[in-house]
């Protein structure tokens, strides 16, 4: 039996009558028990989907699954229409053919005389004459031509191995192997091949890794932060992230984040990424600037200005105030104003707080309407509110405006804890419906 195997795979490139090359694929088939159609997914993550076959046909794929950036790979000895149709068809970026494509399957039901791509762009089609192969292996052929089945460990009878065909289609697409379906008869029309069934080969031969990798922002203001995601193919086990001019200079995860520029300019990121088979770099850049510089408020009139922002945004005790966005602003209350400038990098700086106590009362004549003591406070502040203010809401802030303490003023006689505070100079505020009352404290 061993010795008539032998002669049928020495003697099968040497014939000329396809149907006697067929009869003996057969018998080959039989005795070595090549096939095999359990359906597999080899790599769920992947976006390569290989169709492999001897006698060619008509084969219908139906893209049902939301797979970015798919690519499709048809191998056989016959020609081949190929109809790709699908809910997501148009995630479908390259289609490519190898084999014969001239020669006829006149034996499938659905005769067809050339190999044709259908439901894609041609301007994404290539059909190729069997290509040279990218991997070798003694029991396969030296040019992508045919595959009907997974085996790899013996002669394929001139037909290339599984490997050889999944590794031809993962360097030309430069991805990850989804599924491998392959056969050994017609294509048939009456059958679609959906691409979420998987397929029922999964020989992936080891492959250097291509590096490539993305960020979630490329250009960033000073101070900020972006995350880098590994996009490489080739199953990489290690990863060297070289990040120039970030707080953190390198990594070795696979997906390093939370990496911070701090420094204005344009820096260099380098992933090296590498697997038994070899090593691959890919470089891009980061551009960080600087943001503009820290605003001034002046006091012109009536009006608080500043200057130096492509936008700007004023804030009230370090609340926005709505449509307040202009290089002016008129204030309609006593307290801590900042202001928010951008520049056309969008880049932002943020002004000191402005004390402005000319609406309606101002500190000279607080007294009028409230007294605060003692002065300076130690553990308690005591105020006494004239019966004539109708005051809701107080608060304490420290001078670059940040709310220390806010509270309900329900009583016209109030005690407040300050022992927690800092010793330092603060800004009290009562706020009512007709006044606003701004006073300096001191806190020891």
């Amino acid at each position: 039996m061993l010795l008539f195997i032998g002669i049928v795979i020495r003697n099968f490139k040497n014939l000329k009558s396809l149907v006697m090359k067929k009869i003996l694929l057969l018998i080959l088939i039989v005795f070595t028990g090549t096939i095999s159609f359990s359906q597999t997914v080899c790599n769920p993550g992947g976006n390569v989907f290989i169709y492999s076959n001897y006698d060619g046909g008509e084969l219908n794929i139906d893209v049902d699954l939301n797979i970015p950036n798919i690519k499709i790979g048809v191998v056989g000895y016959e020609a081949t229409r190929v109809n790709i149709t699908g809910t997501f068809s148009g995630n479908v970026t390259e289609v490519i053919y190898a084999g014969y494509p001239s020669t006829n399957s006149t034996h499938c039901s659905v005769p067809v005389a050339a190999t044709s791509v259908n439901g894609v762009s041609s301007s994404i089609v290539s059909i190729l004459s069997f290509p040279a192969a990218t991997y070798s292996n003694p029991n396969g052929y030296n040019s992508i031509i045919c595959n009907y089945s997974c085996n790899t460990t013996s002669s394929q009878g001139g037909c290339n191995t599984a490997d050889q065909v999944a590794h031809y289609f993962l360097i030309q697409f430069s991805g990850s192997m989804y599924s491998h379906l392959t056969q050994y008869g017609c294509w048939v029309s009456s059958t679609t091949y959906r691409i979420s069934d998987g397929g029922n080969c999964c020989a992936q031969p080891a492959v250097a890794p291509v590096a490539n990798f993305t960020a979630s922002a490329t250009t960033i203001c000073e101070g900020e932060c972006i995350d880098f995601t590994d996009n490489s193919t080739g199953t990489p086990t290690s990863w060297t992230w070289t990040l120039t001019g970030a707080a953190t200079t390198t990594s070795s995860t696979q997906n390093p984040s939370g990496i911070c520029y701090l420094n204005a300019g344009s820096y260099t990121v380098t992933l090296t990424a590498s697997n038994a088979q070899g090593t691959s770099t890919s470089t891009s850049s980061i551009t960080v600037t600087a943001p503009p510089a820290i605003p001034v408020i002046n006091l012109s009139g009536n009006n608080l200005i500043t200057s130096g922002g492509s936008s700007y945004q004023w804030n009230l005790n370090g609340t926005p105030i709505s449509g307040a966005t202009t290089a002016s602003y008129a204030p309609t209350a006593n307290g801590n104003y900042t202001v928010t400038i951008t520049n056309a990098s969008g880049c932002s700086s943020t002004s000191l707080p402005f004390t402005y106590n000319s609406v309606s009362i101002n500190e000279t004549n607080a007294t009028d309407w409230a007294m605060v003591f003692p002065v300076p406070a130690t553990e308690f502040i005591h105020l006494k509110i004239a019966e004539s203010m109708n005051c809701t809401w107080g608060s304490i802030t420290d001078i670059n405006g940040k709310i220390i303490l806010k509270f309900p003023v329900n009583t016209h006689q109030m005690q407040l804890d300050i022992s927690s505070i800092p010793a330092g100079t603060y800004i009290l505020t009562l706020t009512g419906s007709e006044n606003v009352l701004t006073k300096t404290i001191q806190i020891q």
